[in-house]
């Protein structure tokens, strides 16, 4: 009897070591999980760092061009601005152009500029009076704009918007400047 009551303990203390040591190895193997997933995290974001570095390294150089825009008389609200790079959504889509917003035309102007940094290529401008707040071209029951109009190269007026051909010009590595006159709409 007293053989077996020396066992037991002997078997519990063996049970607690090799549980102790199991334990061990399970922290040891989470440490290693964690140190390789936080090395993980920091190398990729260095490589995050150096790609972002090396594409604004390689990056076009970017050309200032300025539009003057020769307003109508009595000109007043916003002088919404559209700059395309391609036909698609020329003159009026201001999803597909590459440069849009609007400007506040201030009392008795008779000129505004627009300023904008692009790339080397071939561009076409549109800009449009918005005489009533609503950021947007209204047009009549035909299509024809109801507030004063222009575009690039000044195209002649026709039936239906101008064409991106009849409006594009080239921008290359010098600054350049056009003028815009608006027409008014109907």
């Amino acid at each position: 009897m007293c053989l077996r009551r020396q066992k037991i303990p002997r078997v519990l203390f063996l049970g607690r070591n090799w549980l102790w040591v199991a334990q061990q190895q399970i922290l040891s193997a989470w440490r290693t999980r964690v140190a390789v997933g936080l090395w993980s995290v920091v190398a990729l974001s260095v490589l995050a760092a150096l790609f972002v570095t090396t594409a604004s390294a390689e990056a076009k150089p970017e050309t200032q061009l300025t539009v003057n825009v020769n307003l109508t008389s009595g000109a007043h609200g916003d002088l919404g601005y559209l700059i395309f790079a391609s036909s698609s959504g020329f003159p009026g889509d201001r999803d597909k152009a590459m440069v849009h917003g609007f400007l506040p035309i201030p009392p008795g102007a008779r000129h505004l500029r627009i300023l904008a940094d692009l790339p080397s290529g071939n561009y076409a401008v549109s800009v449009y009076e918005d005489l009533n707040g609503n950021h947007k071209l209204d047009h009549n029951f035909l299509g024809l704009p109801r507030e004063p109009v222009g575009a690039s190269n000044n195209p002649p007026a026709r039936m239906g918007p101008p064409r991106f051909h009849n409006c594009s010009f080239h921008l290359g590595k010098h600054p350049k400047q056009i003028t815009i006159v608006m027409v008014r709409g109907l």
